[in-house]
């Protein structure tokens, strides 16, 4: 199932690279549905390439080493959502879900009035 809010349109303008990186987490995948898909833009996890088509989804785990790149001459957009690992038992679901509860205020921007 949904981890609550996380859903995002994500864009990788033509030219553009994401460096690998590691997200230091195991307890969700990610999901991407391919929206508008360019020739040459791919995504690489752990070692193996593959490219996104339109209304196809890709799931992988961002606990891999990952990075995307786009050699195309259009912007690749995509849905990106982060759903819980399958493996995750409903209790441990819903102590993140505490934990995140609890962490959330600390995460968010403070606005500070100007006088």
């Amino acid at each position: 199932s949904l981890l609550s809010g996380d859903v995002i349109v994500s864009r990788v303008e033509p030219g553009a690279r994401l460096a690998p990186h590691v997200d230091d987490n195991d307890y969700k995948l990610t999901l991407h549905l391919g929206l508008r898909i360019p020739d040459d833009c791919f995504l690489r996890v752990d070692g193996t390439a593959r490219a996104w088509q339109e209304g196809r989804c890709l799931v992988f785990s961002d606990a891999y080493e990952h990075e995307v790149w786009n050699d195309g001459d259009t912007a690749r957009e995509i849905l990106l959502v982060d759903i819980w690992h399958p493996e995750l038992s409903p209790v441990e679901r819903q102590v993140l879900n505490r934990v995140r509860d609890v962490l959330a205020p600390a995460s968010e921007p403070e606005v500070l009035e100007h006088t």
